[in-house]
């Protein structure tokens, strides 16, 4: 059984006269009478216009200016960091649905999970919200999903080598992959002022999986 309102309760005023409500179905009313029941009804479509209208100045379009707030800010970062062009940096893609924003220095994954406190996961969903925060800093750009997993997994792109003639691309393939891999053992040797051995090669291929971000960049 619901618990009976004190007697010393009061119900509210109508939210257009200032009226007395009633209570209907022991539920209050916001409104004290069909007249001002219809005026509160026009009183938030107007409302709704008017919120609608200020969006559509702010977006250009009504069909961008009804987008989730997640989707109008992925569309605001990619103009940014694209230059308005709204497409991939290395192979041109224009499918919105496919592009994604990329660390040029590497390091995404460890950035977005020091936005997820731990959790990688939840620092993708911040990563966006991070950037329009923080003015859209430097070392962002613009790549598509094939783009971005391939420098992120391989640390490079096929689309920046032109195809040779007479190799095929599994050739191909091995021969950058091996250049990537001479490329990331050299870079451990930085800063170690001649003490560090110089390493294998192969012990680098197999610690590749380990030492990269399993996200990309």
């Amino acid at each position: 059984m619901p618990k009976a309102r004190p007697a010393s309760f009061v119900p509210p005023s109508c939210v257009v006269c200032g009226g007395p409500t009633k209570l209907v179905n022991r539920q209050i009313r916001k409104t004290c009478s069909p007249e001002c029941f219809a005026a509160r009804r026009h009183q938030v479509a107007r409302s709704i216009s008017e919120k609608l209208s200020n969006l559509h100045r702010k977006y250009g379009t009504p069909a961008e200016a009804k987008l989730t707030h997640r989707r109008r800010l992925k569309l605001d970062v990619l103009r940014h960091y694209s230059f308005g062009e709204m497409k991939c940096a290395c192979c041109g893609d224009d499918h919105v649905e496919f592009l994604t924003i990329d660390h040029i220095d590497g390091g995404g994954a460890d950035h977005r999970r020091s936005l997820g406190k731990g959790n990688i996961a939840h620092g993708g969903g911040s990563f966006y919200p991070w950037l329009a925060r923080n003015g859209y800093p430097p070392g962002y750009r613009v790549l598509c999903q094939n783009c971005n997993f391939s420098m992120g997994v391989f640390g490079y792109c096929p689309h920046a080598f032109e195809s040779e003639p007479g190799k095929s691309q599994a050739a191909l393939f091995i021969e950058r992959s091996a250049e990537a891999r001479a490329k990331r053992a050299a870079a451990k040797l930085v800063g170690c002022d001649g003490i560090c051995e110089q390493p294998d090669v192969n012990d680098a291929a197999d610690n590749r999986n380990s030492d990269l971000p399993r996200g990309g960049r």
